[in-house]
């Protein structure tokens, strides 16, 4: 049953301009939202969650693996890690040819393809010993050597870029040039 026009216009408690201006604002609001993701968009870092593809890319390129070691759907750490420096650009800007990032997770409501989970059990088993729990991101040679370790720091994003850089700074040159405060 469809609703009269007439009978809608003339209904006491239709507003046109009201309704036009609440649709006005919500127009506003998503253009500003879908505006400030794109500048935000600009860097992002790529990760993958293929061990195999990071190691290849590694060996050619002379980089570390970031193997970060996740419980994302469950860990209140590794979500803060995630959102405080994974997701800002200014780790974005340092991880180019810094390092390879790898996901290694360990969701508790979703269930990874079998493939992908069998992957990060035998990760999980090969550097056990280095892992203090979730979350820990490993720095590894392509060789799969350790060369060091990092977990959540409440001293936020520079702290977590320092340490990082402190870490890869032996395999990495320009570092110093590109990223001075990172010392």
């Amino acid at each position: 049953h469809a609703m009269n026009l007439p009978k809608l216009v003339n209904d006491s408690s239709f507003h046109p301009f009201r309704f036009a201006l609440i649709l006005a604002a919500i127009a506003i609001v998503a253009l500003l939202a879908s505006s400030s993701k794109a500048d935000e968009g600009d860097r992002v870092v790529h990760w993958t969650t293929s061990y195999q593809e990071a190691v290849a890319h590694a060996g050619e390129q002379n980089t570390p693996i970031m193997l970060f070691f996740s419980g994302s759907d469950w860990c209140p750490w590794c979500k803060k890690l995630t959102t405080e420096v994974f997701e800002n650009e200014q780790f974005a800007a340092w991880c180019d040819s810094r390092v390879i990032t790898v996901l290694v997770d360990f969701p508790r409501k979703s269930q990874l393809p079998p493939q992908l989970a069998n992957q990060n059990n035998r990760l999980l088993n090969r550097y056990r010993p280095h892992l203090d729990g979730f979350p820990t991101a490993l720095f590894i040679r392509p060789d799969g050597t350790v060369i060091g370790k990092l977990g959540y720091e409440p001293q936020g994003l520079l702290v977590w870029i320092n340490k990082a850089q402190r870490i890869v700074g032996k395999l990495d040159k320009t570092a110093m040039v590109q990223f001075p405060d990172f010392r």
